[in-house]
């Protein structure tokens, strides 16, 4: 049985004079601590739905509260505030800073989605659940940390935040989902923890300010479109153990100007590096075997390749347009080289005239 409650209390005055506990420390001048933390109080007028069973109270929406900052109670009718629901702040557009509580472990779906004024959020140390969606849209929302509590991001928590420009992330989270930061165009730095295994696809879609990722070596996968178009990322070191690069993953990452494919990985997939125009080197591990269509297309600057001596397949238009690469190396032997089998235009309008295997060269 779940019943619906509007909060509506206040501050007492003899809470506000209080005794000897409420007195604030000074120093020997007199003066009081400036150490001393500010005491936030609560916001009033939210709607709450109690939870008979567990004894605790989700906070369901904002109900009459008209502040703009919001301060979220840890506790309301002597029961604990555990969960914001979703959509519980849709769309409250005059809302410009949140602090949820240390009781609240869940956050919902779009829960303060299209708060388009919400510039700070702080959350507390025993969230463990951010629904999909729950920050979409917050254009205004600068930076954001996340508690080593969380376990699990939903997808598109942080999707068209497009003022975002510093994140810190939790040390429990393993995957970081579709569309977690796309169109995040601000955001110009992440450290991916130790703890992620799974970077989903288009995770870091359109994220064009975006120079550095540091990637720890746990992850494995890197889903479709995962950093496409991030167009000021000059540089990225690949996982060693990293299995799966996505179709499309660095699409036009104009700045990226080198790259070194691990041996763990087995397949360059579809125009994975399409269009990077300022890529000069790459080195294909020798786990991989097959090199997918367009996965090269048009990086004009190219101007050397290593190819692994896995590989058996090169797709059509895999290096078409590399109009400066010179400088083919093949980690195999000649014999193994003509064994690949080269499909289509794989090398159309590429000037270089040989390969260079481990025992001699040969014509393309």
């Amino acid at each position: 049985v779940m019943f619906g409650f509007v909060a509506c209390y206040g501050v007492s005055e003899e809470s506000d004079l209080g005794g000897e506990n409420n007195t604030p420390s000074t120093d020997n001048s007199g003066n009081e601590d400036a150490n001393e933390p500010e005491e936030l109080i609560p916001s009033e007028g939210f709607a709450f739905t109690l939870n008979t069973k567990a004894g605790t109270y989700t906070l369901t929406g904002i109900g009459t509260c008209e502040d703009k900052d919001i301060v979220i109670p840890s506790v309301y009718e002597d029961k604990p505030v555990v969960e914001i629901k979703n959509q519980a702040f849709y769309n409250c557009v005059n809302v410009t800073s949140v602090v949820v509580p240390d009781s609240v472990t869940t956050i919902g779906n779009q829960a303060f989605a299209s708060c388009s004024s919400l510039k700070t959020i702080k959350l507390g140390n025993a969230v463990k659940k951010i629904g999909k969606n729950a920050f979409t849209d917050c254009v205004s929302l600068t930076s954001v940390d996340i508690p080593d509590s969380v376990t699990t991001l939903g997808n598109q928590v942080f999707y068209y935040c497009t003022s975002l420009k510093s994140v810190t992330l939790g040390n429990k989270i393993t995957s970081l989902g579709t569309r977690l930061f796309s169109d995040c165009t601000s955001l110009e730095n992440i450290v991916i923890p130790s703890s992620v295994t799974t970077i989903s696809g288009y995770a870091f879609y359109f994220c064009t300010s975006l120079k550095n990722v540091v990637m720890s070596d746990n992850v494995t996968s890197i889903g479709d479109w995962a950093f496409y178009k991030c167009e000021s990322m000059t540089g990225i070191t690949l996982s060693s153990s990293l299995t799966s690069i996505g179709g499309g993953a660095f699409y036009d990452c104009m700045s990226l100007e080198s790259i070194v494919i691990p041996d763990s990985v087995s397949a360059i997939k579809d125009y994975t590096f399409h269009y990077c125009k300022n890529l000069k080197s790459v080195v294909i591990g020798d786990g991989v075997t097959s090199i997918g269509e367009y996965s090269f297309f048009y990086c004009s600057s190219l101007q050397s390749v290593v190819l692994g001596a896995s590989i058996t397949t090169i797709e059509d238009f895999a290096f078409a347009r590399c109009v400066k690469l010179n400088d083919i190396s093949y980690n195999g032997t000649e014999d193994e080289w003509g064994d690949v089998e080269k499909i289509g235009k794989w090398n159309d309008f590429v000037p270089a005239t040989k390969v260079v295997c481990d025992n001699g060269e040969v014509s393309i």
